[in-house]
């Protein structure tokens, strides 16, 4: 899908993370729709999905046991919300690229 014009409607990031995320996270397919969701959000420019995408790939690779790759994936996004202390999901990735 990405490349085509479906990817370019608002929500298609959110339907590929809702989706990965019913169908079991951990599973490579899955794996790579959230990275899919992530690209998308990123090209798209929003933050917010950003967030989400990332905590919810992050959790992923964590339960893999792949905590550099997560922290290397949510540090940066968590670095471009600089008051991202109000945000609930600026907490979960934070505790997660903290925590593991």
């Amino acid at each position: 899908m990405p490349g085509s014009r479906e990817d370019t409607h608002w929500a298609v990031p959110e339907f590929l993370r809702v989706g990965a995320k019913l169908a079991s996270a951990g599973d490579p397919t899955s794996q790579g729709q959230l990275a899919t969701a992530l690209s998308l959000t990123r090209r798209q420019g929003a933050p917010a999905w950003e967030l989400k995408s990332v905590i919810d790939l992050a959790d992923a690779l964590i339960k893999d046991d792949r905590l550099p790759e997560a922290r290397a994936m949510l540090d940066p996004v968590l670095s471009a919300f600089p008051d991202g202390s109000r945000s609930t999901y600026w907490h979960i990735a934070q505790s997660m690229s903290l925590d593991g």
